[in-house]
């Protein structure tokens, strides 16, 4: 099984309408209840594959899910296997307690999802760790909710340390790593009208940006953690 942390542009699989998806949800033990997770179909009923007629595509997975704990969340990670492949799925936001809520992550939402082509998928999803607001935390084995882990002194990293890049290439990546798992990073820049940097992909102690040069210029990134570290990364377009 191959197991991969996507964000960025969303990979669509096509199948044929005699293909249903085989939807599963997997709770046990945690605080956070999946109530349904499945592929969102994108209606393509005017195009074929190999000459085969297409019905719908994958636009995104959507998982429908209920915070049961006391506590306000404002993390959880979702492992989502499809087929063989297992993606994990990063919802930061505010969920409190007892309340049904359902998101969709689609292309351009920071997420992605991989359908098997012509096959109908067979997807079950689990809650692989919750972050509270509180500090506290769940991760999946975990037989209750951890106490809020000591701060990190020790500042985040850049790999590349800069990102030097000529203005006709197409992209750049820069991977940020923190000494340990950190509930998200935040992303800020002065590289309006140089360069676009997105978030790319994600994990719970590393997220890697993708540079897109606009015009020569130089510019820089600031990616902050939740206890106030951050890293520069200067960003130079030829």
């Amino acid at each position: 099984m191959r197991t991969t942390v996507l964000a960025g542009a969303l990979t669509a699989a096509f199948f044929t309408a005699i293909a249903v998806p085989r939807v599963s949800a997997q709770t046990s033990g945690s605080p956070v209840a999946i109530n349904a997770c499945g592929p969102i179909l994108v209606d393509n009923s005017t195009q074929t594959l190999f000459g085969i007629p297409v019905t719908s595509t994958s636009g995104g997975i959507q998982i429908q899910f209920t915070n049961e704990s006391s506590k306000t969340a404002n993390l959880i990670n979702f492992t989502v296997d499809s087929n063989g492949d297992s993606f994990v799925i990063r919802d930061v936001g505010t969920f409190s307690p007892n309340i049904e809520i359902t998101h969709k992550y689609s292309n351009g939402a920071g997420q992605a999802f991989v359908l098997p082509a012509l096959v109908a998928p067979k997807i079950s999803c689990h809650v692989q760790s919750v972050g509270f607001t509180d500090g506290t935390t769940w991760r999946h084995g975990d037989a209750g909710i951890s106490p809020p882990a000591s701060p990190s002194t020790q500042a985040l990293s850049a790999t590349p340390a800069s990102v030097t890049m000529d203005r006709n290439a197409e992209s750049h990546l820069f991977m940020v790593m923190a000494a340990e798992e950190v509930a998200a990073f935040t992303e800020r820049d002065t590289c309006v009208q140089i360069a676009n940097v997105k978030l790319s992909a994600s994990g719970e102690a590393a997220a890697t940006y993708v540079v897109t040069p606009i015009v020569p210029g130089t510019c820089s990134a600031v990616i902050r953690d939740q206890y106030g570290h951050t890293v520069v990364v200067p960003i130079t377009v030829r």
